[in-house]
């Protein structure tokens, strides 16, 4: 069994994020698969969020302290952000 930490929807409400350990999976509102998101250390926090550049996005916060944001229709890495201080 398997304990999601957090889960956001996004601002439509066409799909939603669950993010689990180290893993982030993105479905849509049939409950399908769109992405899945691997990280190589654990993953804090997700956010939809509006970025200025690609619109919306989901961000991560991880414990290498990386701030990363990904496709919500591919999961493709956007852009990364090195050097927060906080853990998230």
């Amino acid at each position: 069994m398997v304990e999601a930490f957090d889960v956001k929807w996004n601002k439509a409400g066409d799909h939603y994020a669950i993010l689990i350990d180290r893993k982030v999976i993105i479905y849509n509102m049939n409950a399908e698969p769109q992405a899945t998101l691997e990280h190589r250390v654990r993953v804090h926090c997700i956010r939809y969020f509006e970025h200025p550049v690609y619109g919306e996005v989901l961000a991560l916060g991880t414990d290498d302290k990386l701030i990363q944001f990904h496709s919500t229709s591919d999961g493709k890495l956007l852009q990364e952000v090195k050097g927060h201080r906080a853990r998230f």
